[in-house]
């Protein structure tokens, strides 16, 4: 007498029914596994289409997102004109940023301050040329034990003394020129650069007239989120490039102040001018044509070469390398793998059954 399927149905303890579970349960899981393989389509299913593959490249740097960055400079950068005195008047002969040479009069410094400078100036020149020539011959005395020690030693430094005195007013002497006006002076540039206004400080006994930056103390700074600020590694511009220097977070966390190295010579930027960057990265990354990439069940997704068939490979994109190549992550199947470039929508379409182009 045979067993009926309702039969083995109504005992679940019959060992047949046990064996019939666990033979249905193995077919279901080969056939999740099969339909979970990377779908594959011959070559020869794409008929006449033509067919162009190009080999999946390695990039060592990849462009971060787009951010505003400022031709600035370090603080540290900048060398200050430091004057001994507030004049009354400060008269700048050149505009903030602009590019001057050593020795080129950029402020017109007037004011009573400025004419006690210049006779101070005189003084000290005098006072300093006394003791000058009483250290000579004390000197000289000191030598024969003529003079006691303490008297020498008096001499030394009132010397000195006077010495500091003069190089402190000397220093500002030599960046200016004199005009018709007593009480009028001109100050140079000290080096070949750009100017900066500075505030006035708040000594009465001298100020921050201006200072000069270097021509090569140019620097690019713009802002990262933190994820991308420890691989940048440069900028790239149409005929220079920069390499970071250094950086520094912000309180928060969230974002990175970048410096790169001093701007090229030859590279066209401008003091304050702003620019839109893509900072270059150190994440490994791929590259591979923009027309290989297809979706496939909502997937996104490219054909690789693979004998005598196309296996369907999901991969990540990361962003754009420019107008034609894209960036994906890495992955083992993409290592030296050959990627259907052309008659991509064919396959599309054969993948969809829907007939190709």
């Amino acid at each position: 007498m045979f067993t009926t399927a309702s039969q083995i149905a109504s005992d679940s303890r019959n060992p047949l029914m046990i064996r019939l579970t666990f033979f249905l349960s193995f077919f279901v899981s080969l056939l999740t596994n099969v339909m979970a393989a990377e779908p594959r389509v011959a070559l020869s299913q794409m008929g006449n289409y033509e067919l162009t593959f190009d080999s999946v490249q390695r990039a060592e740097q990849v462009p971060a997102p787009l951010t505003s960055a400022t031709v600035s400079y370090s603080p540290g950068d900048a060398f200050k004109i430091t004057a001994p005195l507030a004049p009354q008047q400060i008269d700048m002969l050149v505009g903030n940023g602009e590019s001057v040479e050593a020795g080129q009069p950029i402020a017109k410094i007037a004011g009573s301050e400025v004419h006690h400078f210049v006779e101070q100036l005189q003084a000290q020149t005098a006072l300093f040329e006394q003791a000058s020539l009483r250290y000579q011959q004390a000197q000289k005395l000191f030598n024969q034990q003529a003079i006691s020690q303490e008297s020498w030693q008096q001499i030394i430094d009132n010397y000195y003394f006077q010495k500091l005195a003069l190089g402190h007013l000397s220093h500002f002497a030599d960046l200016t020129l004199p005009t018709d006006d007593e009480d009028t002076l001109l100050v140079t540039a000290p080096i070949n650069g750009f100017v900066l206004f500075q505030p006035l400080g708040t000594d009465p006994e001298q100020s921050i007239l201006t200072a000069i930056l270097p021509h090569s103390a140019l620097r690019l700074t713009f802002s990262l989120p933190a994820q991308y600020s420890q691989q940048a590694v440069s900028v790239n511009l149409p005929g220079c490039t920069m390499e970071v220097a250094w950086q520094r977070y912000s309180a928060s966390g969230l974002t990175t102040q970048i410096w790169t190295t001093p701007i090229p010579s030859d590279c066209d930027l401008k003091l304050g001018q702003t620019l839109t960057i893509s900072p270059q990265t150190s994440t490994t990354a791929l590259t591979l044509p923009r027309s290989s990439v297809f979706t496939l069940e909502g997937a996104t997704c490219i054909a690789l070469k693979t004998g005598t068939e196309l296996v369907i490979q999901p991969i990540e994109i990361l962003g754009n390398l420019n107008e034609h190549q894209l960036l994906v992550s890495p992955t083992e199947a993409l290592n030296n793998a050959e990627v259907l470039s052309r008659s991509v929508s064919a396959l599309q379409g054969i993948l969809t059954g829907m007939g190709g182009e």
